[in-house]
């Protein structure tokens, strides 16, 4: 699987047989990934992310949100969490509905997400915007459900 910019476009395991191509009318992709199940594929970027049926390549849901990046399934595949440069994380269900959201605050791109294994906690790799913002870029990671943050972990030094 890879994208061309504007359309993911999906080969046969082992060969160099085109099986689908994903058109989204205009829309850049940043990201493509597969759910752990292997029906779903989400392809982000330019203002939304499309939940596509891998088999058929019908488009199941959108969801709109500021400059979307990375999205990332849990295992159980039954929620998708997207990045963004707006400096949240929102978090969807199966069907698109949202299940929840975490805030990085203003002034804060969201460059990379990933769920836990057990689809509890999610990770974000946040970055400040321009250089006003003095604080470092750092991964942020929270109980999504509960809002909160438990641990950042910084990946620069000061200095």
């Amino acid at each position: 699987m890879a994208s061309t910019g504007e359309e993911a476009v999906i080969w046969q395991p082992g060969g160099r047989k085109v099986v689908r191509r994903l058109a989204t009318g205009g829309q850049r992709i940043f990201n493509v990934d597969v759910s752990p199940d292997g029906r779903w594929i989400v392809t982000s970027g330019g203002g939304k992310a499309n939940v596509w049926d891998a088999r058929t390549g019908a488009l199941r849901f959108g969801v709109p949100a500021a400059e979307l990046g990375a999205a990332s399934w849990s295992r159980s595949g039954s929620f998708l969490a997207l990045a963004g440069q707006s400096g949240s994380v929102p978090i969807v269900d199966q069907s698109g509905r949202a299940a929840g959201t975490v805030r990085q605050g203003v002034g804060f791109d969201v460059k990379g997400v990933a769920l836990s294994p057990d689809g509890r906690l999610v990770a974000a790799s946040v970055y400040p915007e321009g250089r006003a913002n003095p604080t470092l870029p750092h991964v942020s990671v929270w109980d999504w459900r509960g809002r909160q943050e438990v641990r950042r972990i910084w990946t620069a030094a000061e200095g």
